[in-house]
């Protein structure tokens, strides 16, 4: 399990602005287009948004490819190969990692994860 909601809590929702949303970041609107959280991160796994193009960390509020670490990340695929590794075994630019590129985006707000769509 990488996130998950409180029993007995309904799902966090936020309001967004469409636009601010196309364009990578979460503005909170009243008339906006309504997410739903997939719930904070659970530890020991790590979570982190990132910027694919750049390999660098986005700040919370701001979409990016979710990238994961931790016991429940699978090694890679079978029989493994370049397309494995690139996947498995991303790095950030300043070489931290492995994560694995989910190809999901989304965003860190409030502490819970918000999936926004998919890069691939």
């Amino acid at each position: 399990m990488v996130t998950a909601g409180d029993a007995g809590r309904p799902p966090k929702r936020l309001r967004v602005d469409a636009e601010a949303l196309e364009q990578g970041c979460l503005e909170a609107s009243e008339l906006g287009r309504e997410i739903v959280s997939s719930g904070r991160i659970f530890a020991p796994q790590r979570l982190v948004i990132v910027d694919p193009e750049h390999r660098v960390l986005v700040p919370d509020g701001r979409v990016g490819e979710i990238w994961l670490a931790g016991p429940c990340v699978a090694a890679g695929y079978w029989p493994g190969g370049a397309v494995s590794d690139a996947t498995f075994k991303a790095r950030l630019f300043d070489g931290e990692g492995p994560f694995l590129q989910t190809g999901d985006l989304g965003a860190l707000f409030d502490g819970e994860l918000f999936v926004t769509g998919r890069i691939k």
